[in-house]
């Protein structure tokens, strides 16, 4: 895979050749490519998109490139094919990206400091103001119903009825909670579809392995588009506020470590409050909190639901890890509706 991916980005408008690849192992989703020039220097990423998950890659590709351009070089700058395209496609209908390396950038681990959690939350609210004044409907719709929280519970009951892998019985006390937990929530879609929370270009990945730091741990961007598609913006703090307020890791095994952080919460609100506040109607500044909670159980039932039906959807790295990271949800947003409910 290592050869193929250099003769593959042979095929972008590089101005260098690659002389070494690297496998970025970070990400549920993609293959992704770390490439090196003659000098051993990073130079560019490559990446295959995931095409039983993205359906459409060319309107991905053209939402990616779209965004970058509205960012004007604080964002990823892609390099389209030799034929001009935003992506290639290679004789095994494999569907290939090409973004620039951005240099001296590094992703952090948890657990960070308030203070960075505040910064994470100003740069998701820059993104936002930087894409205030496009229009939702240039976007296309990458994934329907990406967060809709009902939806989703349909096709989880579904999952759990069908039980196809009989796994099921291995989730009882998950499934019954998540049951009970998600109704209350539901509200939040009727103000979403009377357009009382408006429709507006989003990220929708705004986990904390998804923005880049400098060396003095200053936000460099928001990088991974391939959501980027018409939405809500509380959903991109909330998905924030799911990945950053969370003491452990997705699949932690120990679940005593998992423990909301409402200090971090209080950090990213203030964060992304500075820059786009004055962008915010009513409804969605008093819905942070419901937003929150939301999308913490929507990605409980999203690896739940993933678990029950054979791990089709996220990469595992071991059995159960899958029925794991929805544990740790459900832990995450016990804790996190002991604070704010």
């Amino acid at each position: 895979m290592i050869e193929n991916s250099i003769n593959i980005a042979r095929n972008f408008q590089l101005e260098t050749d690659v002389f070494n690849v690297e496998v970025i192992k970070d990400g549920y989703i993609n293959d992704t490519y770390l490439l090196y020039d003659k000098a051993l220097r990073p130079c560019c990423v490559l990446q295959r998109i995931n095409t039983q998950v993205f359906k459409d890659p060319e309107a991905l590709a053209g939402n990616k490139f779209r965004v970058s351009r509205v960012l004007q070089g604080k964002g990823l700058e892609f390099i389209p094919s030799r034929q001009g395209k935003a992506f290639y496609r290679d004789e095994q209908n494999g569907f290939w990206m090409m973004s620039r390396y951005i240099p001296d950038s590094q992703t952090l681990k948890k657990p960070v400091s308030t203070s960075i959690a505040k910064k994470v939350g100003k740069t998701i609210g820059e993104f936002h103001r930087a894409v205030a004044d496009e229009n939702p409907s240039a976007y296309k719709v990458i994934i329907p119903d990406f967060h809709h929280l009902s939806k989703r519970y349909k096709g989880f009951l579904a999952s759990v009825r069908n039980d196809v892998y009989q796994r099921a019985g291995m989730a009882r006390w998950e499934v019954d909670f998540l049951e009970s937990a998600a109704k209350d929530f539901f509200f939040l879609e009727e103000l979403i579809e009377n357009q009382k929370i408006p429709q507006r270009v989003v990220h929708y990945d705004t986990k904390l392995s998804n923005i880049l730091f400098n060396k003095e741990l200053e936000p460099i961007c928001l990088i991974d588009y391939d959501t980027v598609m018409p939405g809500t913006w509380l959903f991109d703090f909330a998905d924030a506020a799911r990945s950053l307020c969370n003491s452990a890791e997705e699949d932690e095994q120990n679940l005593n470590r998992v423990v909301f952080l409402n200090e971090h919460f209080k950090g990213l609100k203030a964060g992304y409050l500075h820059p786009i506040e004055e962008y915010l109607n009513r409804e969605e500044k008093g819905q942070f909190n419901t937003a929150t909670g939301y999308l913490i159980l929507e990605q409980a039932i999203r690896f739940l639901d993933d678990f029950l039906n054979g791990d089709k959807y996220y990469k595992t790295g071991f059995e159960g890890q899958n029925l794991q990271r929805a544990r740790v949800q459900i832990k995450l947003f016990q804790g996190f509706i002991e604070n704010h409910y």
